[in-house]
């Protein structure tokens, strides 16, 4: 073993310690079997992906470790560890720089540090373990990357400091872009949206990219998600990066990437070009297969190349495509089914590809083994556009194809397809051409007209017959904001995915699952209908009929073009229809919802509905789509649930808007909430966690501020970054940063340039917020040395907040102008959305309680044990209410009890604190304003409405029927009830007559008193046209004549 003179906290690992950490096992190369290298955690997989370029040809092991405790301690990760990778760093044939940690072994260049506190602290999320620690030492040998040449072991040592590390976020300002393509940086690591997007609306951002590519820099696009990768082109806004010369990272780490770029740089002797190229396949190809003949390393090349091509064209990727096409793959190869990559190039829509393909000799005349051509192919997806660029490269119907197309022309006549009719007539068809039993299209259209007609009247039969529920009291109305996103796209004639306008709702009518028909169809009917509502299906999970209309935004926007603007419109737009709706569903493209959903979770203050945020992976319309279940589940949740929150809706689960992250690009599953359980579960049930749920701290009704600061910044720390970047980081208009550090809130202690930097900032009123790199865990201050010396600089911890959370908290607290710096700082550390980890925790002898419960019904199953508790604490809840024992509802609130528990006579805890009179107790719950009216307790009213309650439109009906019978009856207190719990005086009933009618029809001339001091409308026509003056010279009622003239 040897030690370090300078022993280092890994937080101060630099490119020069990477280097002398090479050197050093360079040195013993030859003398030794293996290699381990005990590091901190913090900047691990930095250093493991440095050290793995810097090795050329390794053919010996080298093992990073380390551990979360000290191996001093009696508890400790550190001996396992140690051991583990002693016995694979001389024992296992593993020629790679890895990281054990874990009982798993990495690659170590497809490493991240994901926890700041768990055991388990390390992952590969794009690479699988390449061992695997048991009773075992379980080894995949397919996993271990082999050499592509048969060289000795060589080290690069060297490493170029000229590199930077940008992650994107909304509204990022052009100066800090600016700032890191500034020399003497050479290479950039652009930290990107989803599968590789940024804003397409800032050119701005795409000027300064291009014209740094111009000057020859080298700019690598990897993807923010901690698992999935850069997929070129799949998106319109990630398109632009490509075409501003940005090379693909792919699937890479920013760890590996920043290590990978700062390697190639140093490569001197490299061109531009051959720094940006991997041409090393070739040798790959012929060292894995033991190929020394050239003829048979072409023929074999020939067959991968093609098959890349193939998965080039699959993948959507021109860029691929030309590669493998310049490098010699076939352009009409064909896959397993005879279909070529024009085949697959037309059926995908995409014009550039196709125009490429043609342009380049693709046969234009070749078919399928099912008989299918291009344009066969094109006539099916009904691409116009295509046909006739086909066409102009000679494209033409063999005898076959044109029997197809005849078929089809006589289908599209009967079915009234007016779109495949146009297709057709594109595609050279006579219209007027017979069929084999002399019929044309004209025959076909009458025929069909006369079933439709028939089938019609049979569906009207049928819908009278079967008739469906009303929905009555029962209905809850949601408020659908569709703002954009894969959800509702479609793809572009180049096959790339963009929103489309105006189709959403038109075709959202059309599936069963999102729209039931009948009920709709049963509802016309009704009075005051609005038609432009859908209707849900009836769901088993809950005894309601959800009904919503949809609002589509004028400009559909992706996602990565969203910034605080439309944060600002999306929350404006809830707040404008809030009392009309029990529940808002914002669909939204998947790249930054996060960052919207933590916004929007700031802006609504005191928020008393369900606002859920979702979106799709692949668009609603295909085949095979996320998108319907996501909708449905959300619908379901916004509509049915009581979840005062803003949320995200992805993958069956229910998450805190401000607790998720999107984790994936390319899984179903693409978010996550690492430091938060999910609020909802959905299976086959709802399983809800009402524990988790945040409750409001003040009472207070629904505020939204619609303020959100645009001078923030969100700045990664990386081994050997600049005090230059740091400084435009800190530099007017910005206001505050969040600052991403190592670990468990760690930054260098031996750059006294930084902490400068950051001291001088906080002097001159910037708040800077610490968290973490890493996906799970929490800043914890001052845990190391290197974490107590920037909080002494003024730093705030963000504790557990995620990136999206920090940076929309810090904009929406520096947007709030009214207060000073002291009571930001302090609001920054408070958790006042669910957005820190809330430290509370249920007392010992509430676990004693349920261990009891366990015990006592032999319960072993821990979904049983949930369900059981429930029930228990909300009886107990059901009984504290009845005796006015304030403390033990705050218990059972606190333990889990169901806020909406009722008793035998179906009456809530809430009903039961109204009729007590019990303020304090009413503080604890909802508002069921009906109650509080029908007692005339005008406190508990003020009280309600304080706190955000207002009547829906379900209770229209009886407030029309309280304020008829006040108004007929003399009762001028219950009018007052009704006006203080925000009822509209002039309600109508049924035959169109207000309380003012009703007042004077009863002579009640106090009511009319009352009424016309609140300013009612004295000219309002009841259904047989008669004023209340009418009304009043009819009974000739002199007294109330005088009050209403």
């Amino acid at each position: 073993m040897i030690e370090y003179e300078i022993l280092l906290d890994s937080s101060n690992m630099a490119f020069d310690d990477w280097i002398q950490i090479a050197e050093d096992v360079m040195k013993y190369y030859d003398q030794y079997d293996g290699f381990v290298v005990l590091h901190g955690t913090d900047t691990l997989s930095y250093t493991a992906s440095a050290l793995s370029f810097m090795f050329e040809n390794i053919g010996k092991s080298i093992v990073l470790t380390g551990s979360q405790i000290p191996i001093f301690e009696p508890r400790s990760d550190g001996s396992d560890n140690l051991v583990s990778s002693l016995l694979i760093a001389g024992g296992l044939n593993i020629p790679e720089v890895t990281v054990f940690f874990g009982n798993k072994l990495y690659r170590g260049n497809r490493t991240r540090k994901i926890s700041a506190n768990n055991l388990n602290a390390f992952s590969s999320p794009n690479c699988v373990p390449l061992v695997e620690v048991g009773i075992d030492f379980e080894v995949n040998k397919k996993a271990i990357f082999k050499p592509t040449n048969k060289e000795r072991c060589h080290l690069h040592a060297k490493m170029s400091k000229n590199v930077g590390l940008l992650r994107i976020f909304p509204s990022i300002s052009t100066s800090l872009i600016r700032a890191f393509f500034q020399p003497p940086i050479e290479g950039v690591v652009l930290e990107s949206y989803g599968a590789g997007n940024i804003p397409s609306n800032r050119e701005d951002l795409l000027t300064e990219i291009s014209a740094a590519v111009k000057r020859g820099m080298i700019v690598v696009n990897i993807t923010q998600c901690l698992r999935g990768g850069v997929v070129a082109a799949m998106y319109e806004t990630g398109k632009f990066l490509s075409e501003c010369g940005v090379v693909s990272g792919y699937d890479m780490t920013p760890e590996a990437a920043l290590a990978k770029l700062s390697y190639v740089l140093s490569k001197t002797e490299l061109t531009y070009q051959q720094k940006v190229d991997d041409d090393t396949l070739l040798e790959a190809l012929a060292l894995t297969l033991n190929i020394e003949s050239q003829n048979k390393l072409v023929e074999v090349t020939g067959k991968v190349f093609n098959a890349l091509l193939l998965y080039a064209i699959g993948k959507n990727d021109v860029g691929a495509v030309k590669m493998m096409l310049d490098m010699g793959a076939n352009i009409n190869t064909k896959n397993s089914d005879g279909s070529t990559v024009l085949h697959e190039a037309v059926l995908k829509g995409n014009m550039q590809m196709i125009e490429y393909l043609l342009k380049n000799g693709a046969e234009v005349n070749i078919w399928t083994r099912c008989g299918e051509s291009p344009l066969l192919a094109a006539i099916h997806k009904d691409n116009v556009a295509v046909i006739c660029l086909l066409q102009k490269y000679g494209a033409c119907l063999s005898s076959e194809d044109r029997k197809i197309v005849a078929d089809m022309s006589s289908l599209a006549a009967r079915c009234g397809d007016l779109k495949k009719l146009k297709t057709l007539i594109a595609a050279g068809l006579d219209l007027s051409a017979p069929d084999e039993i002399g019929q044309n299209l004209l025959h076909k259209k009458i025929e069909a007209k006369v079933k439709k007609a028939r089938s019609f009247v049979e569906l009207s039969i049928l819908n009278t017959s079967n008739s469906v529920k009303s929905l009555g009291r029962n209905e809850r109305r949601v408020l659908v904001l569709y703002t954009g996103g894969t959800i509702g796209m479609v793809k572009n004639k180049d096959g790339v995915l963009v929103p489309q306008k105006g189709a959403f709702e038109n075709l959202i009518r059309g599936y069963p699952q999102l729209h039931d028909i009948m009920s709709w169809r049963q509802r016309l009917s009704e009075p005051n209908f609005d038609t432009s509502f859908l209707v849900l299906p009836e769901a088993k999970e809950l005894d309601m009929r959800i009904s919503y209309k949809i609002i589509e935004y004028e400009n559909l926007l992706d996602s990565s073009n969203m910034t605080e603007q439309e944060w600002i419109r999306i929350a404006e737009d809830i707040m404008k229809h809030y009392e009309e709706y029990d529940g808002f569903v914002v669909l939204h493209g998947t790249d930054t919802l996060s960052y919207t959903a933590s916004a929007l979770s700031f802006m609504f203050e005191n928020i008393g509905k369900g606002i859920v945020l979702t979106g799709s992976q692949i668009p609603i319309f295909e085949p095979r789509s996320d998108g319907s279940d996501n909708l449905v589940s959300s619908l379901l949740i916004a509509g049915g649930l009581n979840i005062p929150e803003v949320t995200v809706f992805f993958g069956n689960k229910l998450y805190r808007g401000n607790r998720t992250r999107k984790i994936s690009v390319n899984n179903l599953y693409a978010f996550n909430s690492p430091n938060c359980v999910p609020l909802v579960e959905v299976g086959i049930d709802f399983e809800v966690n009402k524990k988790a749920i945040f409750k409001p701290t003040v009472i207070e009704r629904c505020h939204l501020h619609a303020k959100m600061s645009k001078n923030v910044g969100l700045l990664r720390i990386f081994p050997s970054i600049s005090a230059s970047v740091v400084r435009t980081f800190f530099q007017p208009p910005i206001e505050g940063v969040v600052l991403e550090s190592y670990g468990a809130g760690n930054i260098p202690s031996n750059r006294e340039d930084l902490f400068s930097e950051i001291a001088a900032a906080v002097k001159r009123g910037m708040i800077v917020v610490n968290i973490t790199q890493c996906t799970r865990g929490s800043v914890i201050s001052p845990m190391y040395e290197t974490g107590r010396l920037i909080s002494e600089c003024g730093v705030v911890s963000g504790y557990d907040m995620t990136p999206e959370a920090a940076l929309t908290k810090l904009s929406y607290v520096l947007s709030k102008t009214e207060l000073t710096y002291q009571q930001k700082v302090d609001m920054m550390v408070t958790n006042i959305r669910g957005e820190l980890t809330n430290t509370s925790s249920i007392a010992i002898e509430d676990n004693t309680l349920i261990d009891a419960l366990a015990s006592s019904l032999n319960i072993q199953s821990p979904k049983k044990l949930i369900e059981v508790t429930e029930k228990v604490f909300s009886a107990l809840l059901l009984y504290a209410i009845e005796h006015d024992d304030l403390r033990a509802v705050k218990k059972m609130l606190d333990m889990g009890a169901d806020v909406n528990a009722q008793n035998s006579e179906g009456k809530t805890v809430l009903y039961e604190a109204i009729l007590r009179g019990n303020m304090p107790i009413v503080e604890c719950g909802e508002t069921p304003l009906l109650t509080a009216i029908h007692k005339d307790d005008h406190t508990i009213i003020s009280l309600l409405r304080q706190c955000g309650a207002h009547l829906a439109n379900v209770d229209t009906k009886p407030v029309a029927e309280m304020l008829s019978l006040a108004a007929r009856s003399g009762v001028v207190h219950k009018l007052e009830s009704l006006r203080a719990a925000g009822s509209e005086l002039n309600l109508p009933d049924e035959i169109g007559q207000t309380p003012l009618h009703k007042a004077v029809l009863c002579n009640n001339p106090a009511v009319v008193r009352y009424l016309l001091s609140q300013g009612v409308d004295k000219e309002t026509k009841d259904i047989l046209g008669f004023t209340p003056m009418d009304c009043a010279i009819k009974l000739e009622l002199t007294n109330i004549i005088d009050m209403l003239k």
